[in-house]
């Protein structure tokens, strides 16, 4: 019955975790959290945009037009909003349009990364998803759809990357309807300045997790809460106990969050078993 029990905790962890995000680029919803890079020529107009002209569903699509002339490379990025893929997912769909006068040539990147760590390119660890410019690059104006595209179990912050890269290329490429299943969660919560009140030890940990706290006092602990990394609240404990059970936590990243008498402390904490 225990192990009964145990499994049960650890399939409702699992779907806990589950997480799924779309945007089609359509409205500020959908479009919060992107950014854009410019890493190369950045005297011309031409750079990451979205068109209501062109799309597979309204009202906009990500475009990118060919830019005209020059001999330094364009090298634009298009960043998304920080995910934490600490169980890994996949792209289940991605739509995609290639049109111009040109096709890749030697040298010529249109891909998607996942970056770790930055949303600088420049300065995060940056993984090739997929390349679009292989043999498949078909410049016909008509949409087509990709599909599961994986994305590898990573911890920490992480982003999705548009990247074009041309010196000299008549390459115009569309993607909309961009729909993503992972286990993680978008970062959606902040460790607070004081974090350093309280400290969380063993960290990485197993098993259990105590406290140490600087100049609270324990009689003042109003509650303690286990969050996953996506706000959702999974263990709770009223006034303070020393030692927290968290044997039944799947691998990955998750936050307390202590509630006293004056203030919330919320501190991570990583399960690596």
């Amino acid at each position: 019955m225990k192990k009964l029990l145990i499994i049960s905790f650890l399939l409702v962890q699992s779907q806990l975790n589950a997480q799924s995000y779309y945007t089609g680029w359509d409205n500020t919803t959908e479009t919060n959290g992107w950014i854009q890079f410019n890493k190369g020529d950045v005297s011309h107009p031409y750079e990451w945009e979205f068109d209501n002209s062109t799309f597979k569903s309204p009202d906009n699509s990500l475009v990118h037009y060919y830019p005209v002339g020059g001999t330094i490379p364009t090298d634009n990025w298009f960043i998304s909003p920080v995910f934490d893929f600490y169980g890994g997912g996949q792209i289940d769909t991605l739509w995609k349009n290639y049109s111009g006068f040109g096709i890749p040539v030697l040298g010529d990147s249109i891909a998607l990364y996942l970056l770790n760590g930055s949303t600088d390119p420049d300065l995060a660890t940056k993984t090739l998803l997929y390349n679009f410019t292989d043999s498949t690059y078909i410049g016909d104006a008509i949409w087509s759809k990709d599909s599961n595209i994986t994305i590898p179990p990573t911890s920490g912050n992480s982003y999705l990357a548009f990247r074009y890269y041309t010196t000299n290329n008549w390459l115009d490429v569309k993607f909309d309807n961009l729909y993503l299943t992972y286990t993680g969660g978008s970062s959606q919560i902040t460790e607070f300045d004081n974090f350093a009140e309280v400290l969380i030890y063993p960290n990485p940990t197993k098993d259990y997790i105590s406290f140490n706290f600087k100049t609270i006092s324990t009689d003042k602990i109003k509650s303690i809460h286990i969050l996953d990394s996506s706000g959702r609240t999974i263990l709770s404990y009223e006034n303070y106990t020393p030692n927290v059970n968290i044997m039944n936590l799947n691998n990955g990243k998750y936050f307390v969050k202590i509630e006293t008498t004056t203030t919330t402390l919320t501190r991570s904490f990583q399960v690596h078993k």
